[in-house]
């Protein structure tokens, strides 16, 4: 999760919290190649979508909801039950 915030922080260099669905689809099919693959991921951005431009996903909030998802599993489920939390 680390890896996949510092990528997001270098994309969004005005910080207002927002990156493109195009950006973090790519950001987390770099860390999730395998796990993501024939998987539409932009379906599951809808909830973090700015009301003025859908375009924009509010990383931030997320990233909360991967976090608290992530807090119920154990160290070794926590890979996988991130590809699920986006599922």
């Amino acid at each position: 999760m680390l890896d996949i915030m510092r990528r997001i922080k270098e994309i969004d260099r005005e910080f207002n919290g927002y990156v493109t669905t195009t950006e973090l689809e790519d950001i987390l099919r770099l860390s999730y190649a395998k796990e993501l693959t024939g998987f539409n991921l932009k379906f599951i951005f809808r909830k973090y979508a700015s009301i003025q431009n859908k375009i924009l996903i509010d990383y931030r909030t997320f990233r909360d909801d991967i976090i608290k998802g992530l807090k119920q599993v154990s160290n070794e489920e926590k890979k996988m039950k991130v590809v699920e939390l986006l599922m």
